[in-house]
């Protein structure tokens, strides 16, 4: 090609319009968008100026119009709503001492990072007692609890207080409910915690151990709860002293003539003194039982044991004892008619004691007899 016809391309070029942009594949919001800019003259002069320069760009513009309108549209990321039921998360590192932890309508789960978590069951509330050196102390103050505690070599890593019980544990999972009052029930699913009562001071109180699968309630920290105090009876008043006789007076002397009236005998027989009551018949107290009474003795006593040692909540790993008096009234063929505990033992024992003697025959006595006996129970 020659040097003439190459020159007289370029000239043709350069008198020549750009290409109008495709605007058919824009959305129709831009498609109307440029339609009134061209109308306000703003391309033509912008294609007049500068053809050669920007109209490539404006060929691009379809595209990137379309990029922009896609960004647009796409939604924001919004985090996702708990669902209902699901457990409330919450981060127990910034908890301060005595924080307030609620759950209302759905589970509440507190962590704290590498030591133990706890969850709340809906419609519980708990604080945080304290969470200094490497014990977290939690105070249950309505509702359940279910704790997992990280294994730990200190001796207990975590407590929870509650109705005047202490569950402490170093490395397991449980639960602790408040039932009513002072009563809580403890379950165990992984290794091992004691329940024991709150101590004031110092020297921990002795308690009761539970192993993973157990589950026991506790009043106050021990395994039965506490019997009524005793009301000591009250004093007798002593009876107020009595008169000091009135001296006798002698009786009127009878003229020795005036006979004595013949309806006197009558009168004596129609009205005669009136006969002693009859005391009813009590078991006398034998200070001293005859054999057959002693042996009969020992065998209520047994069956007394037995019921302690059977029916006593707790573990039996933990020892416990107890005394008491009992007093026993038997009738003469042998019927037990009485049998009472002071102070009285815990309910399911002396239900067990009803069921074991309800049918028990004892040594018969002429009179009956009533006999006390201090045990003393051990399990």
């Amino acid at each position: 090609m020659s040097s003439r016809s190459l020159d007289q391309m370029l000239e043709e070029l350069r008198g020549r319009e750009p290409p109008a942009p495709a605007i058919a594949g824009l959305p129709p919001a831009l498609r109307e968008e440029f339609r009134r800019l061209s109308a306000q003259g703003a391309l033509a002069t912008a294609r007049r100026s500068s053809a050669r320069r920007w109209w490539p760009a404006l060929a691009l513009l379809p595209a990137a119009a379309l990029a922009l309108l896609l960004l647009r549209a796409e939604p924001p990321v919004v985090p996702a709503s708990s669902e209902p039921g699901a457990v409330a998360q919450l981060d127990g590192q910034p908890l301060a001492p005595g924080a307030l932890v609620l759950a209302t309508d759905r589970p509440r789960r507190v962590e704290h990072r590498g030591r133990a978590s706890w969850q709340l069951a809906p419609g519980s509330r708990a604080r945080l007692a304290s969470s200094a050196g490497n014990v977290l102390r939690i105070s249950l103050e309505q509702g359940s609890l279910d704790a997992e505690v990280q294994p730990s070599a200190a001796a207990e890593t975590f407590i929870v207080t509650v109705a005047g019980s202490e569950v402490a544990v170093h490395g397991t999972r449980f639960r602790v409910t408040l039932l009513e009052g002072e009563h809580i029930r403890v379950a165990v699913s992984q290794g091992v915690v004691q329940v024991r009562p709150v101590s004031s001071g110092a020297a921990r109180a002795p308690g009761t151990s539970l192993a993973a699968g157990a589950q026991a309630d506790f009043w106050a920290g021990r395994p039965e709860p506490a019997p009524p105090p005793a009301v000591a009876p009250p004093t007798p008043t002593p009876p107020a002293p009595e008169p000091p006789p009135l001296p006798a007076q002698p009786a009127p002397a009878e003229p020795a003539s005036r006979p004595l009236p013949a309806s006197t005998p009558a009168r004596a027989a129609r009205h005669p003194e009136p006969a002693a009551s009859t005391p009813a018949r009590v078991p006398a107290a034998t200070d001293e039982p005859p054999a057959s009474v002693e042996r009969s003795l020992q065998a209520v006593i047994e069956q007394v044991q037995d019921c302690f040692r059977r029916e006593l909540q707790g573990s039996s790993e933990l020892g416990i004892e107890a005394a008491t008096t009992l007093t026993l009234g038997v009738e003469p063929d042998g019927t037990l008619l009485s049998a009472d505990f002071e102070p009285p033992l815990a309910p399911a024992v002396e239900r067990c004691v009803a069921a074991q003697l309800a049918h028990l025959r004892l040594a018969e006595s002429p009179e009956g007899y009533r006999v006390q006996r201090n045990i003393r129970l051990r399990r």
